[in-house]
């Protein structure tokens, strides 16, 4: 059986490699660009669902954040409106790729 004194500092080496394991994620995620996963779905009527999967980056959900306090509509909706938006702005380019493509 190990000493007491032993004992004490195998539990204090531990509790060290624990506090800079700690204090290095922490500085790790301070430094680093918050990306988050958001999983979408596209209804269809015939009620099937697609999921995607897409990052954002930490710019880019802040707006979400502020444009969903904002107002009342929820973060689907705001995706929805953003898409359409963007779709009728570059409708001339898409049409254009999309009659390369058949």
């Amino acid at each position: 059986m190990p000493k007491k004194s032993t004992k004490n500092n195998i539990a204090n080496i531990g509790k060290g490699i624990l506090d800079s394991i700690s204090d290095n994620n922490l500085d790790k995620e301070s430094n680093k660009v918050i990306k988050s996963k958001n999983n979408i779905s596209f209804c269809s009527d015939s009620n099937k669902k697609i999921r995607k999967t897409f990052v954002l980056d930490e710019l880019t959900i802040k707006r979400l954040q502020l444009l969903k306090m904002s107002g009342e509509e929820d973060l689907s909706t705001i995706v929805q409106n953003s898409i359409a938006m963007y779709f009728k702005k570059k409708t001339s380019d898409i049409e254009e790729a999309f009659n390369m493509f058949q």
